[in-house]
């Protein structure tokens, strides 16, 4: 089995496994280390395990409350990225005698003239977890909705292992190009950690950010690797056997109840099927077309 099939069946043991085994406020797939509430004024809301929010459809509201509290020992912070992907550190509040981290996100509640939505980047707050051996994650939470019922998403977008040079530079492989994450992260690091960073080696892990098919996967006739997915946007790309990208909408996928919930979403690294293919709503010359129609099945690649 490869490293991205296994990837894939670790998704989907986690997925059925918090779904099966997490109550109350319990978020499937919040990083370790992060609590959450969500309110509605001063009012709690119910979130299920699959992150479903169920509140009096009287109450009408215009907006709901996220907040999030860092755990001791844990370090979280979150981000925020200007248009000119200047990175800054999010205001933040502290809590309790240990004077935990405490981030506050209010989403905004759109109406029009048949549903209720959210809008990103409103709907979401972009957070770094740090771990050991210098590895960092980036974490997107935050509330969705789709078909006039409203979710908590939490999703890992990347896992960067982060070296030193022979100069003392910071070296986040996937961010080499990204000057202001750089500068942040150093910051962020302070000069005892930076010194306790492993020396880059010379040659850096490769990392695919779904530009191409991984080495190795065959597709079959409309089947399409799933390259990426944003959860809370709602949006992603796929790449059939041509190596082209189709675009994909949340609303072209079907409710994922193999993963015990009725969210509609992918994970990087699936099979799918595509019904059928249409020219670009708004085409960017990045997309050659926007798949419709795409179907489960079998997530097994075709044998090489």
């Amino acid at each position: 089995m490869s490293h991205w099939q296994r990837q894939v069946t670790q998704w989907r043991t986690m997925m059925t496994s918090a779904v099966a085994n997490t109550a109350g406020n319990g978020i499937q797939l919040l990083p370790e280390g992060l609590e959450m509430s969500l309110k509605i004024g001063e009012q709690t809301v119910e979130v299920a395990p699959d992150g479903k929010i169920s509140w009096n459809d009287e109450d009408k509201p215009k907006h709901l409350s996220l907040e999030l509290v860092v755990k001791p020992y844990y370090r979280f912070v979150a981000i925020v990225v200007d248009g000119s992907k200047n990175v800054v550190a999010k205001k933040h509040e502290t809590t309790g005698p240990d004077q935990r981290f405490r981030y506050r996100l209010t989403v905004p509640i759109e109406r029009s003239l048949t549903k209720r939505f959210t809008k990103a980047p409103a709907n979401q707050i972009r957070i770094i977890k740090f771990r050991p051996k210098g590895v960092v994650e980036q974490w997107v939470i935050g509330v969705i909705a789709q078909e006039d019922n409203f979710w908590v998403v939490a999703q890992r977008m990347y896992e960067i292992p982060c070296y030193r040079d022979t100069e003392g530079t910071l070296v986040p492989v996937g961010w080499r190009e990204w000057p202001q994450m750089i500068t942040f992260l150093t910051e962020q690091f302070g000069p005892d950690g930076m010194s306790k960073l492993p020396e880059a080696p010379e040659e850096l892990p490769a990392m695919n950010f779904g530009v191409e098919l991984p080495e190795g996967v065959k597709l079959g006739d409309n089947q399409a690797w799933v390259a990426y997915f944003d959860e809370g946007k709602g949006f992603g790309s796929l790449v059939p056997p041509e190596g082209v990208k189709y675009s994909i909408h949340w609303t072209q996928i079907p409710p994922r109840t193999d993963l015990g919930t009725g969210r509609r979403f992918l994970k990087k690294g699936e099979i799918v099927t595509i019904g059928s293919t249409q020219p670009c709503s708004q085409p960017n010359g990045f997309y050659a077309a926007e798949a419709i129609g795409v179907s489960m099945g079998d997530l097994e690649p075709m044998p090489v």
